[in-house]
């Protein structure tokens, strides 16, 4: 079996856990699906129907539907055998063609499509076959008739960090085309009948989603939902300079209370103060994962555009209201207190993801099992747990269900492979958001000129932007769009921000570089931030074609917003690596918001190389500080960064953080035992919803590899401090064995 070395990590996507009951029995009674289906209790009006179940699948984690309403879904058929992580390294994976032969509703058929996968992650449809994810790789494999041909490598290293709760997922095929993850910070297109991959901004745990307007939501065990207020590829990065509005990416929508209907004391972290309340229930969500936002046909209206949250560690589902702000930014808001949307009381009821689907309703995976909390986090409290109530077995079990409103029956599935390029174009206004993506992943793959002018009338209709925007990302690919047309429509569109970024967005990618640069020029909403904010993260392209004036027109936009932390971000992105000329330009105090990052930037511009930053270490320290590094890249680097920068509501930054280059025993400590809340580093401060947990007990740990990555995080990212030894981890240890609890800042001061 491989081995996992999780440091510096949070309890992620399957860190769920397991509830005792009060009454005396040691065994958790397995349910049938019309029991399991007696135990939910749903939100008055709908009705929650069984749509395929074990053996037609088994450990459902995810699901994808094709053009003809036919599910994909993935089986993790390897994951967690027992609490030690058996079978993790047996090709045992599936993905599976479930079908509903008789179109009754019901899926009644499936079959193997691909197996002998070690824990596959997700499956897209697309251009003929099926993009999947099966760690460390990503693959293209060709659909002959539903039986699988070549394999295509499309990325052999797309998924090699983290262990199986921290490695991409998702795949979603976003409004620009690209297909987008979760725990990944890489996209992947079809270009030209060749696959790119492309690098992009990290996000999410498991799942992803996205609303009419194409923003990206998701969220990490902790946070119940974060979101990407702009299109996902119009933010530029610069490499020297770290967010700081927290608006851009991973912005919190709501906060993460949960209300179970029953006691969860079998979390994973259950003994730690404030988990529980004094019922013994899950006080804030621990496992949040598979979030949708509903954009089906059969639900009443108000549900329309709600983001569902799954919640497996306690049982439920979680609803959600999102709406706009007055400057377009997402907002969130539960839909009631003391109860959920939908919520069982069974230890085995594990929603992991949810779906849109062609009937119009919604449709959610439940895992079904006891043990789904993975063995590299579990406590010796949840093992304890497992084994009084004998919750190791069954396994192989799992269900889909369909959320349905009563009054109204689920819609007939189209079969959308036969239809005509006119009758795909029509869909582009269906009301069931699942048809209006599926004719836009159709109309880009069959490329039929065709379809030209009814898209071209599209992008102009004001009655309709969401179909508008769709068409303008169509035309895109088949490359009929041009900078004068970009302005039409930018003044068509002038009050929805998703169509004026798009428009900016497309005009730095024209190959009329003169005419585009001089149209952008003209479309700019002076003064107006958030539109402001648009322009500046498409600046960027022109900067080959004109940097003088692309930089005076960035220094007059940063002039009005100098102590502006959202015009800082996108400022710092339109100027490339050009802090010096800035700072050489600016005038006033050092002390605003722009002054700060620039100085920022410039000093993390100017670290020394590796080789010079650890020149003080031996050689035995170095081989050290190299051993913790590829530890570090493969585990902690998915919550604290792969530069140490920290990812928002998950971990703070590592970069120039006194608790990593003060004394050598506080971060011993913290590795061991855990730390809560907040913590500042360079004068800010950064919180968290869940404590780190600490790895004392962990049984993939020792001390050699803990001394590792500290002496590598202790002279890495500008840090510099002396190597971490063994005998320095091992004395630690032993001083502290009485510990139970994470650490306070308090307590380490």
């Amino acid at each position: 079996m491989k081995r996992i070395f999780p440091l510096l990590l949070f309890i992620s996507f399957l860190s769920f856990a397991c509830k005792t009951k009060k009454d005396n029995t040691d065994v958790v009674p397995v349910l049938s699906v019309e029991e399991s289906i007696k135990d939910l209790q749903i939100e008055d009006g709908f009705v929650v129907e069984v749509v395929c179940a074990e053996p037609l699948v088994e450990d459902p984690v995810a699901l994808s539907f094709d053009e003809d309403a036919n599910m994909w879904v993935v089986e993790m058929r390897g994951y967690m055998h027992d609490k030690e992580g058996g079978g993790e390294d047996q090709p045992l994976g599936r993905i599976k063609i479930v079908r509903d032969v008789n179109e009754d509703g019901q899926y009644d058929s499936s079959y193997v499509f691909l197996d002998s996968l070690i824990l596959p992650r997700t499956v897209a449809i697309v251009n003929g076959g099926v993009l999947l994810i099966e760690p460390p790789g990503l693959f293209f494999i060709e659909n002959n008739n539903g039986k699988a041909g070549k394999r295509t490598v499309i990325d052999s290293a797309f998924a090699e960090t983290g262990n199986v709760e921290h490695q991409p997922n998702g795949l979603l095929k976003g409004i620009d085309n690209w297909h987008y993850c979760t725990s990944s910070d890489k996209r992947v297109k079809n270009i030209k009948g060749k696959w790119v991959v492309e690098r992009t901004r990290s996000r999410g745990q498991w799942g992803l989603t996205m609303d009419d307007e194409g923003r990206l939501l998701y969220n990490n065990n902790s946070v119940m939902l974060m979101a990407d207020n702009f299109l996902p590829g119009s933010f530029p990065v610069n490499p020297n300079h770290r967010a700081i509005s927290g608006i851009i990416s991973g912005v919190h929508i709501a906060d993460n209370r949960v209300y179970p209907r029953r006691a969860t004391g079998g979390v994973n972290r259950g003994y730690q103060k404030d988990v529980l309340d004094k019922e013994g229930k899950l006080v804030n969500v621990t496992s949040a994962c598979g979030p949708v936002v509903y954009r089906g046909d059969n639900f009443p209206k108000e549900y329309y555009g709600n983001a569902f949250v799954m919640e497996p560690a306690a049982f439920l589902m979680k609803r959600i209201l999102l709406s706009n702000d007055n400057n377009g930014l997402l907002q969130g808001k539960f839909a009631y207190d003391n109860r959920e949307f939908l919520a069982a009381t069974d230890e085995r009821f594990r929603p992991v993801s949810a779906h849109n689907s062609p009937d119009g309703c919604l449709y959610f995976v439940d895992m079904h099992r006891g043990i789904i909390q993975h063995t590299t986090y579990m406590t010796p409290y949840l093992r304890r747990h497992i084994d009084s109530l004998k919750l190791d077995r069954p396994i192989g079990m799992g269900r889909i269900y369909r959320i349905r409103w009563k009054d109204k029956a689920a819609s007939k599935p189209m079969k959308l492979s036969n239809y005509t390029t006119q009758q795909l174009l029509e869909l582009l206004k269906h009301p069931n958001g699942y048809y209006r993506e599926m004719a836009q992943r159709l109309l880009v793959e069959r490329n039929d000129p065709s379809a030209s002018d009814h898209l071209l009338k599209l992008i102009t209709d004001k009655s309709d932007p969401k179909a508008a925007l769709q068409s303008l990302w169509i035309l895109d690919e088949m490359i009929m769009l041009n900078p004068a047309l970009l302005k039409i429509v930018s003044a068509a569109h002038n009050g929805n921000l998703s169509i004026y970024q798009s428009c900016l967005q497309l005009l730095g990618e024209s190959n009329e570089k003169d005419i585009a640069f001089e149209i952008y020029r003209t479309i700019r909403k002076k003064s107006d931030r958030i539109a402001e904010v648009c322009f500046l993260n498409g600046l960027k392209a022109f900067q080959d074609k004109d940097p003088d004036k692309t930089f005076s027109i960035a220094m007059e936009i940063l002039s009005l917003f100098k102590n502006d932390p959202l015009i800082t971000d996108a400022f710092m992105g339109s100027i490339a690596t050009n802090e010096k000329k800035v700072l050489e330009e600016l005038t006033g105090t050092d002390d605003t918001v722009i002054v700060k990052a620039l100085y920022a930037a410039i000093k993390r511009s100017e670290q020394p190389k590796e080789d010079v930053a650890i020149a003080h270490l031996s050689r035995s320290e170095k081989d050290r500080y190299f051993g913790g590094k590829s530890i570090y890249l493969s585990y902690c680097s998915t919550c604290h960064g792969k530069e140490g920068d920290g990812i928002a509501n998950i971990a703070p930054p590592l970069a120039g953080s006194d608790l990593l280059i003060g004394d050598t025993e506080t971060p011993i400590k913290i590795l061991l035992d855990g730390l809560t809340g907040p913590v500042t580093v360079n004068g800010v401060s950064y919180s968290f919803s869940n404590a780190m947990p600490g790895l004392r007990n962990n049984i993939e740990t020792n001390n050699g590899e803990i001394a590792a990555v500290l002496t590598y995080v202790r002279n890495a990212f500008g840090n510099k401090a002396p190597a971490t030894t063994v005998d320095q981890v091992g004395k630690t240890r032993a001083a502290t064995g009485g510990r139970k609890t994470p650490y306070t800042i308090s307590e380490l001061k």
